[in-house]
């Protein structure tokens, strides 16, 4: 049996978790990733530091950005699904008044 420490188990779960895109509600994943990892290192003792948990989730995102490069074989359906991933990743462009293209 192979030992793996919880702190490793956690950041590896965080990685996958960040694989799966469309949440919904509005919030970045990165935010909500952070949030929630934060929450797990309080309840668990984990003893990440605030920068750990930062170096966490920015793997994370890169991983996911890696996850989805071949998104579609259609342009159309490439760049419609860009734009999908682009309003998840920065929820700011979720309030149309504040950009101009």
């Amino acid at each position: 049996e192979a030992n793996i420490s919880k702190l490793l188990m956690v950041q590896i779960c965080t990685l996958i978790e960040a694989t799966i895109p469309f949440r919904g509600d509005g919030r970045s994943m990165a935010v909500k990733l952070h949030e929630n990892l934060s929450e797990t290192n309080r309840k668990f003792c984990l003893g990440m530091s605030t920068s750990t948990i930062e170096e966490t989730i920015h793997d994370a995102v890169r991983l996911a950005n890696r996850d989805v490069s071949g998104f579609a074989d259609r342009i159309d359906v490439f760049i419609g699904n860009t734009w999908m991933l682009v309003k998840e990743s920065v929820p700011d462009f979720l309030n149309l008044r504040e950009f101009t293209i």
